[in-house]
């Protein structure tokens, strides 16, 4: 992430936010960029990679979504399903024709992928995203519920977080970067008691969960 950032191709920087603020705030931009590429981008490649802003796609029966007792979704047929596991939310999305999609919120926790531990405890997740949704759908035999080697992730988001004074946060600072075939945000985000400046790249992996959880 950090080689293809080196070289890149600036597209899109949303203004700065005004408001009542200090006398230097004329000069937050600059300064936000400056340290932008003095300070973020040397830290970019001993910061670890993780994930978030997953969505996967699988298969039921469509008798399954008639005995479904959700209110419809505004706009199309889908019935949704919440679900906390730990520090994220799952939704399940059922449609007529069996197909379920799961979205993972979890952008303030997201998943490490360093190292196999990493991995190990994603693919624990998606154990746990099947689990729950055969728990709900009371599938005791599982008969209903497909194997997470049949859930495919559709897309996710991988990112490193770099932690940055507070004061970044009065920039509103949202940059889009280019590089070849890969596109990236960097944006700025409050992570609890940190403020860190977020690069994150949206994917469409459109493959096994297990082969992806490495992505």
């Amino acid at each position: 992430m950090a080689k293809e950032l080196s070289k890149n191709t600036l597209i899109d920087r949303t203004g700065v936010n005004h408001f009542s603020a200090p006398p230097n705030s004329n000069n937050l931009e600059s300064l936000t960029i400056e340290s932008l590429v003095g300070y973020v981008l040397p830290l970019l490649p001993s910061a670890p990679l993780s994930i978030h802003n997953m969505h996967f796609k699988t298969i039921t029966s469509p008798e399954c979504y008639a005995e479904l007792d959700l209110p419809g979704l505004p706009g199309n047929s889908g019935k949704r399903h919440s679900e906390i596991i730990g520090k994220t939310r799952a939704n399940y999305t059922f449609y007529p024709r069996g197909t379920v999609n799961i979205e993972v919120q979890c952008s303030n926790n997201p998943f490490k992928l360093e190292n196999e531990i990493d991995r190990t405890s994603v693919h624990v997740f998606f154990g746990q995203l099947r689990d729950r949704m055969i728990t709900f759908l009371a599938d005791t035999h599982e008969r209903i519920v497909p194997d997470i080697m049949e859930w495919y992730v559709t897309e996710c988001d991988v990112n490193k977080d770099i932690k940055v004074s507070h004061w970044f946060q009065f920039s509103g600072l949202k940059i889009q970067v280019k590089h070849l075939d890969h596109l990236f945000r960097v944006y700025m985000k409050s992570m609890g008691e940190d403020t860190v400046c977020r690069v994150e790249e949206s994917r469409h992996p459109n493959k096994p969960a297990l082969e992806a959880r490495g992505i």
